[in-house]
């Protein structure tokens, strides 16, 4: 993966979806932490972001998802509190099969990735404000997606 540390500042290239099922947003969260994301994960070397999208979701969800269109790039500077990091990510609209379980907003999802287990849940768009995601950018560019990729740079305080 695409993960590297150069003197105190952590580097990662990631690779997103955004799952939009009429009003609500599919997000996930690491067991232990208090705020969510969008699904994804760090991109391999000499894999697109976009393979490397398919790749995740597909060991994350069990799933094959159809890759729309390119919406973001983002360069995310943040401190996770103990670690600075510089994120380049690849944020792309994304779609399930139309026969997908997934598509249930009732349920919560559960996965494994490596040592990690994982909560994929259905939020309503409108709520975005009442939990704690990152990017928070995201809280308010999703509910406009871009007709056209647009990069951005953003810092978390």
């Amino acid at each position: 993966m695409l993960t590297f540390k150069i003197n105190d500042t952590l580097f990662t290239l990631r690779t997103a979806a955004v799952f939009i099922n009429g009003d609500r947003i599919l997000l996930h969260k690491a067991e232990g932490n208090d705020f969510w994301s969008l699904p994804g994960g760090r991109v391999e070397p000499m894999e697109s972001s976009a393979d490397a999208l398919i790749r995740e979701m597909n060991e994350e969800l069990h799933v094959d998802v159809h890759i729309c269109r390119l919406l973001w790039i983002v360069e995310y500077f943040y401190n996770d509190g103990s670690q600075k990091n510089h994120e380049i990510g690849f944020y792309y609209l994304a779609e399930f099969p139309e026969d997908s379980s997934l598509f249930d907003s009732s349920r919560t999802y559960s996965s494994q990735d490596g040592n990690t287990r994982l909560s994929f849940r259905w939020h309503l768009l409108q709520t975005l404000n009442e939990i704690t995601l990152y990017p928070a950018f995201l809280k308010k560019t999703v509910m406009f997606l871009p007709e056209r990729p647009e990069y951005i740079i953003f810092r978390d305080p």
